[in-house]
């Protein structure tokens, strides 16, 4: 199978991609993932595994705005992806993964645990306080296909 795994964000967010990705691409030889993200953050995927590579996209520059999503997703698909996985679960991702699932990919996103967060900030007594799962989990069971 071949899966693209969207993660668009600060380094340390991305950085901790990597291993989890490592992990999984160890144990599922037979796919091969794709990681989109910003240019500068291809190094941190180099060695990850033989069956990972790395897509560079500058979404803020040279993809704006939803025209420019679209064309991203147009340059996407020649890739023959069975799998689009969004780690990031943001305004742009979310565009970008709406097209993917209106031209019938199969898409999964990332839990954030919104609803949690919600709980564990809000004033008392609503205030109800558990423990969230880490950001290294919720990577991980994203992969999960």
């Amino acid at each position: 199978m071949r899966i693209l795994v969207i993660r668009f964000s600060a380094l340390g967010d991305v950085a901790m991609l990597a291993p989890v990705l490592r992990q999984v691409a160890a144990d599922n030889k037979e796919n091969e993932y794709i990681v989109l993200s910003k240019p500068p953050y291809e190094p941190l995927f180099e060695g990850v595994g033989e069956n990972v590579s790395f897509i560079g996209a500058d979404i803020k520059r040279d993809y704006k705005g939803i025209p420019g999503i679209y064309r991203l997703f147009k340059e996407l698909k020649k890739l023959n992806l069975d799998y689009v996985i969004d780690e990031h679960d943001v305004l742009r991702t979310k565009i970008l993964r709406f097209f993917f699932k209106i031209h019938g990919y199969k898409v999964r996103k990332i839990n954030k645990h919104r609803e949690l967060r919600k709980i564990i900030t809000a004033p008392q007594p609503k205030k109800v306080l558990k423990q969230l799962p880490t950001s290294f989990e919720n990577y991980f069971e994203a992969l999960k296909i």
